[in-house]
């Protein structure tokens, strides 16, 4: 299977470039959270208004980022590593070092954003 995943090597760059789209999610719910007036921590909210929904949210939603992004870091280190047999086995001649060095940053990606995001615990 994997022989045949090297055969065709056009869909890895479509696949690395969607998953950074999707680790980029939960930065942007936080963003959107903190720049809407809400805060991570519950005390700093009021009783009612948006502060409040936008810290509910982000409660709800932060588990899921969490569990999302770790899932992220597997997908995009086998993709490094499909990636590395691609170049190994197919020695294209055209971008390998932009096909590594993305393979490898998106490795990276997720791993800060999980640290990022790991820091706006929602405090109660």
């Amino acid at each position: 299977m994997l022989v045949l995943l090297v055969a065709r090597r056009s869909w890895l760059p479509g696949v690395q470039l969607g998953l950074n789209l999707l680790v980029s999610l939960p930065m942007i719910v936080l963003l959107v959270m903190l720049e809407a007036g809400g805060h991570p921590t519950a005390q700093m909210n009021s009783a009612t208004g948006p502060g409040r929904d936008w810290w509910l949210l982000w409660f709800d939603f932060w588990p899921l980022a969490m569990v999302f992004l770790l899932g992220a870091i597997v997908g995009t280190f086998v993709l490094l590593v499909v990636t590395g047999v691609v170049v190994i086995r197919t020695k294209p001649r055209r971008h390998v070092t932009i096909r590594i060095l993305h393979a490898t940053l998106s490795v990276a990606q997720p791993v800060l954003m999980l640290f990022f995001i790991g820091q706006y615990f929602p405090d109660a």
